[in-house]
């Protein structure tokens, strides 16, 4: 399947598709979830990935048979996010600001929507390079989270866009769920998960390079 016809938009998950940060989160979430006595499985995490952290918490704390107190909730996301914050060596895909400008070379429009905190955000991108993105929405800016169509329906909402023109890039299946849920066309790059995890995307592609290759290659 290739991209839409007239293409005015691309819409980019952070962890995992701007950032290599999602080795450093499970190692965060299985350090936080072990301080509890929790042995994790980390695939567990890459799944869930894109979600709200406190759902992801609670989601994963269930599987194995453990129920927190709100407050716990509370104190232990902050705690793996402490964690996650201190192991530094998160960097952006060398690809990722050569699509970014040739996009805005081509009069496409870009954003970033994350369900990482802003914080977090912050680990490993400066205000530089967020100023490359239209426009930025981190967990802070909306109430329902991925799976749930609300980020992206608000990022089209305030770009002014017409889904029908709009792509969407993503790594884990809840981001690719949400993608889909708002009705617009989603690739799911490998860089994470495997492709069956990704099955649901309209396109596939295997990693960072081939990504370029599609939204810089003569096809946009």
């Amino acid at each position: 399947m290739a991209l839409p016809e007239r293409l005015s938009a691309v819409l980019f998950d952070m962890d995992g598709v701007i950032i290599n940060s999602i080795d450093k989160h499970v190692i965060a979430w299985e350090q936080m979830f072990r301080d509890e006595d929790v042995i994790i499985d980390g695939h567990e995490i890459k799944l869930r990935e894109g979600e709200k952290a406190p759902f992801t918490f609670r989601n994963v704390a269930r599987q194995y048979g453990v129920e927190f107190t709100d407050s716990d909730v509370d104190r232990l996301v902050e705690k793996k996010r402490s964690i996650y914050r201190s192991l530094g060596g998160v960097t952006v895909y060398p690809p990722i600001f050569r699509i970014l400008d040739h996009l805005r070379k081509s009069g496409i429009k870009t954003a970033l929507v994350t369900g990482s905190s802003i914080t977090n955000m912050f680990v490993a991108l400066t205000g530089e390079d967020l100023a490359r993105f239209d426009l930025v929405l981190t967990a802070e800016d909306y109430t329902h989270g991925k799976p749930e169509p609300e980020p992206y329906l608000k990022a089209v909402e305030l770009l002014t866009l017409e889904k029908s023109g709009v792509a969407v890039v993503e790594n884990a299946p809840l981001g690719v769920q949400a993608a889909r849920a708002a009705g617009l066309f989603c690739i799911a790059v490998g860089s994470t998960l495997a492709r069956e995890d990704l099955k649901a995307a309209d396109l596939y592609v295997e990693d960072h390079e081939e990504l370029e290759k599609l939204l810089t290659g003569g096809l946009v």
